[in-house]
């Protein structure tokens, strides 16, 4: 029974003059299976060698391995780093230096994000420390700086309340930024934007492609940040993922690169669900 079935599988390709080892398109249009490669009018199966895997008509190497002529060598991966595809990347809180990975040296009220470090919120970087930022009453922090709450208003160092007069109309632009979902929206998808971006410079195979993408997403980053959105966290992800997609475009190798594209894509996620979130709950 078994071997009636495989036959009348197989008659349809052996009518339309389909080779083995092929599929059936439509018509009388065929391609070669997975693992075999079209030469002249029949699939050849692939030669992968070992620590490989065939894609389509070719083959690429198993994650940790590259490619060296026709075989995978295993790469050479140094403590508290990881493989990634054919190369080698240090973990979170270690910056590359030569061909190992240094721990960063961290300042209290700070955390590692990739080779680098950046201050808690709340706190600024003053030099290689995170002093705290002095807020005012009626004010909260925001990063490394602070904005009045809702229904005060800035006056040189402090945050006054607003008069009746400015609080209507403070309110009447809140009303309309929600009849238009708040800019949140548009923040949303400038961040899915910066996100795609971002995530092709870190996938990247040299430093060009990898600055020229990120230079792509530091362009939808700032657009996000400047959407005007009614959702604070939303826009300081967003400006973090500015700041991290124009280090990557300002990078010198594509390590330095694709590191701080890893950041730049995180943080432009975080974004975009932020401003997802802030539309629903408008």
């Amino acid at each position: 029974m078994k071997k009636l079935l495989l036959l009348l599988f197989l008659i349809p390709n052996l009518v339309m003059g389909v080779p083995p080892n092929s599929t059936l398109l439509f018509g009388d249009t065929w391609m070669c299976n997975n693992g075999y490669k079209k030469v002249g009018e029949s699939c050849v199966k692939v030669n992968v060698p070992p620590n490989a895997q065939a894609v389509g008509g070719m083959w690429m190497c198993n994650n940790g391995y590259k490619k060296v002529g026709e075989s995978c060598v295993k790469v050479n991966v140094p403590p508290n780093a990881q493989a990634v595809g054919g190369m080698w990347m240090c973990n979170n809180g270690y910056k590359k230096v030569g061909e190992s990975c240094v721990k960063v040296n961290v300042p209290p009220n700070a955390q590692a994000v990739g080779g680098m470090w950046m201050c808690n919120n709340g706190y600024k970087k003053v030099g290689e420390s995170c002093v705290k930022v002095n807020v005012p009453p009626n004010a909260q922090a925001v990063g490394g700086m602070w904005m009045c709450n809702l229904g005060y208003k800035k006056v040189g160092e402090s945050c006054i309340e607003m008069t009746i007069q400015e609080k209507i109309i403070q309110l009447r632009a809140l009303q309309e930024y929600r009849a238009r979902g708040g800019n949140c929206s548009d923040l949303a998808s400038y961040a899915s934007d910066a996100y795609s971006y971002a995530r092709r410079a870190y996938n990247a195979s040299d430093l060009d492609e990898c600055q020229s993408y990120a230079r792509r997403a530091k362009s939808y980053a700032s657009d996000a940040e400047s959407s005007s959105c009614a959702c604070s966290s939303a826009e300081s992800y967003a400006s973090d993922a500015y700041s991290y997609a124009r280090r990557a475009y300002n990078a010198s190798d594509l390590d330095e690169c694709q590191s701080y594209a890893r950041r730049a894509r995180s943080y432009a996620s975080d974004a975009e669900s932020e401003a997802d979130n802030c539309s629903e709950e408008e």
